[in-house]
């Protein structure tokens, strides 16, 4: 089994594209397995949805307490 490191694109469809250098050297009619890199901004933006939330939650008070029964 060989490996290939291969730039990729996906568009808004979720289609792939494989540049044609790269797709002519991949075997045709086979199943194949990918592993994909995510970059790290993915992580950024949990770290601030998790932010986010520490934030909102941070200026809750006792006082609060009467609008969890609406």
């Amino acid at each position: 089994m060989q490996s290939l490191v291969v730039p990729i694109s996906i568009n808004s469809k979720g289609m792939v594209f494989i540049p044609n250098e790269y797709l002519i050297m991949l075997p045709k009619e086979k199943l194949l397995k990918a592993t994909v890199e995510i970059p790290e901004y993915n992580n950024e933006l949990e770290n601030l949805k998790k932010m986010s939330t520490q934030e909102f939650f941070s200026g809750y008070s006792d006082k609060d307490d009467i609008y969890d029964e609406l």
